[in-house]
């Protein structure tokens, strides 16, 4: 009896845990939210402040090694030529 409880109910278990995943999916940056206000973590401004600066300043680093000298250069002669 229970190997045809487990056969035939293996969608549902899996559906089940999938549930689950997505329910501690969600909960994870609620219990942040949580302890920011608990711990009284006010000053957090400060750290996506520079998060945002740090991952501006690397993308602009990120462009400017992919686009070498030369390749500007032709791009502001064709700009020109038009």
């Amino acid at each position: 009896m229970t190997r045809s409880f487990f056969s035939g109910s293996a969608g549902g278990i899996r559906n089940v845990v999938w549930q689950i995943t997505r329910l501690g999916f969600c909960a994870f940056p609620v219990s942040i939210g949580v302890a920011m206000l608990k711990c009284r973590l006010y000053e957090i401004d400060r750290l996506f402040s520079r998060t945002l600066a740090y991952a501006i300043v690397t993308g602009l680093e990120v462009v400017n090694r992919a686009v070498e000298p030369g390749d500007a250069s032709v791009w502001i002669r064709q700009r020109d030529s038009h």
